[in-house]
């Protein structure tokens, strides 16, 4: 398993997450955006049992999986699973929520996405999530963590609301666009590392399982360990070459073979990232190619 890169995030439209906020939802006070209003989704969706154990019998997750909720914020999804007898580890970065899924009896911690700690990887079946979209994570912050939680059993689960799918039509082309780049942001992992995905959809519910082989989850364990490796070594911009790899290696604890291997994986994950953009927008296409975002820092890939 891996280490988080140790950068403190910064919490995404922290104001519209907070309990104040949420009460305000409830009891309709306020003027609430209309373009925030999905942000609500989960107190009043509804998480039926018979469905969610349904799912979890299509995508072979077994209820004796440990699973750790990311982004639990209100908890209604974590106490979905609950019922039906899954163990389930809740965390989220507010503190309020935390402390609100600990007195009904979740084992709670205070912990970002990225900042996911080694220990807690370590004994997670499964990382689930209902709608903690990756635009909330971030861009640059998004693909480390998502490629640690891949290297656990049974990967990652994320559930959406179709009143929030539904919210997409009509809204401005770029809150659409950020709504659905749950898919989009992970096609890269598919098309690099033959990530399995699964889907079902219900009534009232989307639910998508993201899942890698055992053979895979090692070397996402193998690149998300040179990852970290460069982050700690280089300063942002840094340029990696065929020189940097035995410092890579020795930073990994990896041989030098594996680290070019992973490097150009790498390589190929930044391009696959960068395709849609750079197809978009031509006249920058010297700005996307051959470069990574590893947390915070950027670098560059040359050949």
């Amino acid at each position: 398993m891996t280490e988080p890169l140790g950068e403190t995030p910064e919490l995404k439209m922290k104001e519209i997450f907070t309990k104040v906020a949420v009460e305000s939802f409830k009891n309709r006070k306020g003027d609430i955006e209309r373009s925030n209003l999905r942000h609500y989704n989960q107190l009043v969706a509804q998480f039926d049992d018979s469905t969610i154990r349904f799912a979890l019998s299509k995508f072979r997750i077994p209820i004796q999986a440990r699973v750790t909720v990311y982004g639990g914020f209100t908890g209604q999804f974590a106490e979905s699973l609950k019922r039906i007898g899954i163990r389930v580890i809740f965390t989220d970065p507010m503190t309020e929520w935390v402390e609100q899924a600990r007195k009904i009896g979740f084992e709670s911690f205070k912990v970002a996405v990225q900042e996911m700690p080694k220990e807690l990887v370590e004994i997670t079946d499964l990382f689930a999530s209902f709608e903690c979209y990756p635009d909330l994570i971030g861009e640059s912050e998004f693909y480390y963590p998502m490629m640690r939680f891949l290297t656990v059993q049974y990967g990652i689960l994320f559930v959406e609301s179709k009143n929030t799918v539904t919210s997409m039509y009509g809204e401005e082309p770029e809150i659409s666009q950020q709504l659905g780049t749950f898919r989009r942001w992970f096609r890269p992992l598919y098309r690099v590392y033959g990530i399995q995905r699964k889907a079902i959809k219900t009534k009232h519910l989307n639910l998508y399982h993201l899942f890698a082989e055992p053979e895979i989850r090692k070397v996402l364990t193998v690149d998300c360990r040179v990852m970290k490796a460069v982050y700690d070594t280089f300063e942002s911009n840094h340029r990696l070459t065929a020189v940097d790899v035995s410092t890579i290696a020795n930073g990994a604890n990896l041989n030098k073979l594996s680290v070019e291997l992973s490097i150009e994986r790498l390589r190929k994950l930044s391009d696959s990232i960068h395709a849609p953009f750079v197809k978009t927008f031509p006249f920058l296409a010297s700005n996307f190619k051959g470069s990574l975002n590893i947390g915070s820092k950027r670098f560059f890939f040359v050949s």
